[in-house]
């Protein structure tokens, strides 16, 4: 019975997410990466996956491996190493931390769980 709880509960966050993208449609054909809409301006940018970059997230990210200066920048930034799974864009949160926007299809905490809606 536990885990039917846990099934519900996941459909509803599946749910919640699909209504969410359908209520926003995003026009930008973003390569490797997921098409946003800024809530305040309304502004559509691509928030890329990790490795690529550029306007349309057709770029492969060059940059070089982390060193000791970057290594606190990402200490202070949970987002750089990407911890949201299966396609989730993260988000760092006023104060510290992140959240995790998933794809549809996908929930959890780090959108490790997968669902069918």
């Amino acid at each position: 019975m536990f885990s039917k709880v846990i099934c519900c509960f996941i459909f509803v966050l599946c749910s919640m997410s699909i209504v969410r993208i359908k209520a926003q449609p995003c026009g930008l054909p973003c390569v490797n990466g997921v098409c946003e809409i800024e809530t305040d301006s309304l502004i559509q940018f691509c928030n890329c996956s990790a490795g690529f970059t550029g306007d349309l997230c057709d770029a492969r990210d060059t940059t070089s491996a982390p060193t000791t200066t970057t290594t606190t920048i990402i200490l202070g930034n949970p987002c750089l190493t990407n911890p949201c799974q299966n396609g989730g864009l993260c988000f760092n949160v006023p104060g510290g931390g992140f959240r995790c926007r998933c794809a549809p299809g996908h929930a959890g905490i780090l959108c490790e769980s997968y669902c069918t809606v």
